[in-house]
């Protein structure tokens, strides 16, 4: 599969922007179907943030070869943790939105998780000497992780409302 990814990178990259984007519009309709009570809300809300986890998931797993970097390296383990902490943010929604177990604990962990490598980055990008290829890579990871973070609130807030 790395050598399909290395040798595949935009096209990989494209799938996964539109699978993304994909899952998104899916969360977004189905949460506009629970606050209405439309019978089927509860299986696209599933299907939508659980799409999205595996997105995140699998960026965080693919980011060395999607991005050409070195498999070892504090910024290659900062971006997998990030893509990981995303993940446990979007299943921990999913979890305590459906009042299943552990859901809490996910989203404090994946909030904590995802803050800590947020701030990580943003120092990164204001405060160090960076190549161009990584300051486009940080550019791309904040905008995956802002709207993410922000549904979980939104999510959240819906779910504290009624």
């Amino acid at each position: 599969m790395r050598s399909f990814i290395s040798s595949n990178r935009e096209k990989v990259e494209k799938i996964i922007s539109r699978v993304e984007i994909l899952a998104l519009i899916l969360s977004v309709l189905s949460v506009l179907m629970l606050s209405k009570k439309i019978s089927g809300a509860d299986t696209a809300i599933i299907t939508g943030l659980s799409m999205l986890a595996f997105v995140y998931v699998f960026h965080g797993a693919a980011v060395a070869e999607l991005y050409n970097l070195p498999t070892l390296g504090l910024f290659t383990f900062a971006l997998k943790g990030s893509y990981l902490a995303l993940s446990v943010t979007t299943m921990g929604v999913l979890f305590w939105m459906l009042s299943w177990h552990g859901g809490a604990m996910m989203l404090q962990v994946g909030c904590i998780g995802s803050a800590i490598f947020f701030l990580f980055f943003i120092y990164k990008l204001f405060f160090t000497e960076l190549e161009e290829k990584q300051r486009t890579i940080i550019n791309n990871l904040i905008v995956r992780m802002l709207p993410a973070l922000l549904i979980a609130g939104f999510f959240l807030m819906l779910k504290l409302r009624g």
